[in-house]
């Protein structure tokens, strides 16, 4: 005749499994947080080998960023162009996602695991399969030859710009540079180059925030709008495809008063709730320049001055 488990038995046997599952359960999450990293990595790599391949092709020249409409500055692109026929628009075939397709061979690759989806169409005919996007380009190499980069290891090529948002059959260009359309047409100019003196159109000249000839986008949705997109940070890929996750904002701590983040590898000068991003360092190179984003300027040596006001030097 078997014996039956007695009461005390059975309660040692379900606290060894409880005490076994608060030990592992938080290994096998921080093992899924890993491996998240680790794609999130790979992709971002390879999508910034894409461009450096494209550049190979193309003298050193960079992709283009964005487009105008109307004359408006518009920096989503949508993957693949035409998907959506009311916003086909004949730019889109030219724009850096699409371009990179021959590299790539997909669009899989320029977003993560985990990202949340933002349809800004609101398109009910499709004649194609949509692509989902939330990697970024560094818009301020828009159409730049990449021998101008003072610092391939540290200058940031691709990054996660959308934070936590995957922008529903298309992407979005952040940072980028602030140019107008050519004279009696929407195209964007052939001239908008980063301009380390000047405006990127060539026609902006004096100092101050007011000059502002860049921008960086928040995303669509508040709640996407967090650097804490693979764990408690992000991964930046340089334009020597070295790629690296960065910690960013790891206390969660709101930046409060004149305080700011004084870090070469953080873009962030000041973070609000939840690791958002909420204002960037800009710098500039004269008291006569513009200021442009300080940590994704093509000829940044990344020992410039933390702030973003007229009188912040690049080089201190």
């Amino acid at each position: 005749m078997r014996r039956a488990f007695t009461l005390i038995e059975l309660l040692v046997v379900i606290a060894i499994i409880a005490i076994l599952a608060a030990i592992l359960f938080p290994v096998f999450a921080s093992a899924k947080e890993a491996a998240r990293k680790t794609v999130a990595i790979s992709n971002t790599k390879q999508v910034a080998t894409g461009l450096m391949l494209y550049g190979a092709d193309y003298d050193d020249c960079m992709p283009l960023s964005h487009r105008v409409i109307s004359g408006f500055l518009y920096p989503a692109i949508m993957t693949p162009n035409r998907w959506c026929p009311s916003f086909a628009v004949r730019e889109d075939d030219s724009l850096w996602a699409n371009t990179l397709i021959p590299y790539t061979k997909n669009y899989q690759i320029f977003t993560y695991q985990g990202q949340n989806v933002y349809d800004p169409w609101g398109c009910g005919v499709t004649t194609a399969a949509p692509q989902n996007q939330s990697l970024s380009y560094n818009g301020l190499l828009n159409g730049y030859n990449l021998s101008g980069v003072a610092s391939p290891s540290k200058l940031t090529l691709v990054w996660p710009g959308n934070m936590k948002e995957e922008i529903f059959g298309g992407n979005f260009t952040n940072p980028m540079l602030l140019c107008r359309a050519g004279t009696g047409t929407t195209a964007l100019r052939d001239d908008c180059r980063f301009n380390p003196t000047g405006g990127p159109d060539g026609t902006q000249t004096t100092a101050g925030p007011a000059t502002q000839v860049d921008i960086s986008w928040y995303t669509y949705s508040s709640a996407n709008d967090t650097a804490w997109v693979v764990s408690r940070g992000m991964v930046f890929v340089a334009v020597d495809t070295s790629a690296r996750w960065r910690p960013l904002n790891l206390s969660g701590t709101v930046t409060s008063g004149a305080d700011m983040v004084r870090d070469y590898n953080d873009p962030t000068m000041r973070y609000a709730a939840n690791a958002r991003m909420s204002a960037f360092h800009r710098c500039q190179t004269t008291p006569t320049s513009p200021l442009y984003l300080s940590f994704f300027r093509p000829d940044s040596e990344f020992n410039y001055q933390f702030g973003n006001t007229a009188g912040t030097r690049c080089t201190p």
